[in-house]
């Protein structure tokens, strides 16, 4: 049985599951997915936080010419004000990032890649992202994200 709530507490009426699940309030009740806006201002910060990752990477590449890109994330997560979260811990709204610096040339990593995958598909995100030193943001809402899939913001 389910009572009303409502604000004055003077109903008493009651409503059994099938009354609730006719009126869609079952599917309310306990529905797991979690609501657009949050899937949705999840990615927009994924996408913030690559876009952010992205510039300290050049910013530190313009620093260190001799050393390229950093050797991973937590040299440039700390470099972050809003995000430096991203240097000790590398998952944060709802989403799991992932760096990997590319090979070394004449001792210089000059190419990186960076990954940002939903922690739970459909209650923390839907598409995955990644980045690499093109500054491009590609996505996937149908499994890892590559270089070959749509760019954001296109």
């Amino acid at each position: 049985m389910l009572k009303c709530a409502d604000a004055c507490g003077s109903c008493r009426a009651e409503w059994d599951a099938t009354d609730a699940a006719a009126m869609g309030w079952v599917s309310l009740l306990t529905n797991s997915k979690a609501p657009d806006s949050q899937i949705s201002g999840n990615e927009s910060a994924a996408i913030t936080t690559i876009t952010q990752l992205n510039e300290a990477e050049i910013f530190y590449a313009s620093e260190h010419p001799n050393l390229g890109f950093s050797p991973d994330i937590a040299t440039v997560g700390g470099m972050l004000h809003e995000d430096a979260d991203l240097a000790t811990t590398t998952s944060k709204n709802g989403y799991t990032f992932t760096y990997i610096a590319g090979e070394q040339v004449n001792h210089a990593i000059r190419s990186y890649t960076i990954t940002a995958v939903p922690n739970q598909v459909g209650r923390t995100g839907q598409r995955s992202f990644c980045s690499d030193e093109t500054g491009e943001i590609h996505y996937n809402a149908d499994g890892p994200a590559n270089a070959g899939g749509p760019v954001v913001g296109h």
